[in-house]
Order: structure tokens, then sequence, then C-alpha cells
């Protein structure tokens, strides 16, 4: 993946940043890296359920990491390999950013995007 990768950091709300997670040479390592980074460092809450069995803890992560896993596919998908830049995953207290490098199809544009609502256009035509 010549276009490279930016590293994984966790952004508090002021937004300094924690140590950062090592570079990947491959997409595949890129993905795994990525989703492994967002389970270590996410939030996960403890729940009981008194009912079933009080003394048993069930976690529930935060993002789920099927969500992760997909986000990063679809970032390194379709990002545009013909522009500079690199793929960024940001994890802050408040919110998970992905960012790649990337734009519009050309036929397209914001305000055209606002007046209809959006609508799906495939970028590769089959």
């Amino acid at each position: 993946m010549g276009s490279g990768s930016r590293t994984v950091q966790r952004h508090g709300l002021g937004g300094r940043p924690c140590p950062t997670a090592p570079t990947w040479r491959t997409p595949g390592d890129l993905l795994e890296a990525t989703v492994d980074f967002v389970r270590r460092n996410m939030r996960v809450a403890g729940l009981f359920q008194a009912k079933a069995d009080p003394l048993t803890r069930i976690d529930v992560p935060e993002y789920p990491l099927a969500a992760i896993r997909e986000t990063v596919v679809n970032a390194l998908a379709h990002r545009d390999y013909s522009r500079p830049g690199r793929l960024a995953l940001r994890l802050f207290e408040d919110r998970l950013e992905v960012w790649n490098p990337g734009g519009l199809l050309p036929e397209l544009n914001l305000e055209d995007l606002i007046r209809t609502g959006g609508q799906s256009v495939a970028g590769t035509p089959f």
C-alpha cells in the first residue's frame, strides 16, 4: 500500500494525543491493528442482570467491532488513491472519527446532495 497510513491516536476532549499504534505494512495489517486498537482503547460498560445471575458481568463495548471493521474496510476500499494523504482513525472521549483522502464524484456537488437529501451513486460502473 504505497499511500501508507497515519498512526491511530486516542484524543481526550482537549485533543491531546495519547501514545500511538505502530505503522502498518499492508491493508490487512492496518485493518487488524486498527480494530485491535479500538478494542483495547474504547470504553466497555459492565452490566449485571440481577434476574438472570447477579454475579455475572456482561461487557458491552462502546462500539461494535463489526462496525469498526466495516468502517475501516470502506475507508480503505473507497479512498481516492490518486490523492496524497493517509487513512486516519481518531478515538475521542465522545466520538470515533475515520478519515480518508477522497471527495465527491465529479458529477456530484454538495448543494445537489443537500437539495435531494443524498443519493447513492456507484463510483465504479459495472
